[in-house]
């Protein structure tokens, strides 16, 4: 069953989790800006960064514990709070539903790789074909 406290908890687990990634991004991004080689400018919103945020929202279902049930409001936590710049809140919502079942189903490193796909391609398809940056 599921219960209105575990939605909240969930939820703001992913504002948490996105949270705290998001600081550690930006410092990674300032350090990375002093460097002159445009290859890790270039590829950090595409590649390092999906990455880099499903491998933290992995960790952070790990740890929370947070069921395929509840993986749609994680998701949801996780990309509102990032809407605040971008346009992520469905891909959230799809790649933590992705990560809860393969979890679920001891499929993590699959249901990973699957994440950082999907994620990747929808930055790409936003960040080169769109234009949005």
């Amino acid at each position: 069953m599921i219960r209105l406290i575990n939605i909240l908890v969930t939820f703001f687990a992913g504002i948490i989790g996105f949270g705290l990634l998001f600081l550690i991004l930006v410092l990674i991004t300032i350090k990375l800006n002093s460097i002159e080689n445009n290859f890790f400018i270039l590829a950090l919103p595409v590649v390092f960064s999906p990455l880099y945020e499903e491998l933290g929202k992995y960790f952070s279902i790990l740890i929370w514990k947070i069921k395929v049930s509840y993986s749609f409001f994680f998701g949801f936590g996780w990309g509102a709070l990032e809407a605040i710049s971008v346009y992520p809140i469905l891909i959230h919502i799809i790649a933590a539903i992705i990560l809860c079942y393969f979890i679920k189903k001891k499929k993590p490193v699959l249901g990973l790789l699957m994440a950082i796909a999907i994620h990747s391609g929808y930055n790409y398809l936003l960040y080169f074909l769109l234009g949005i940056k």
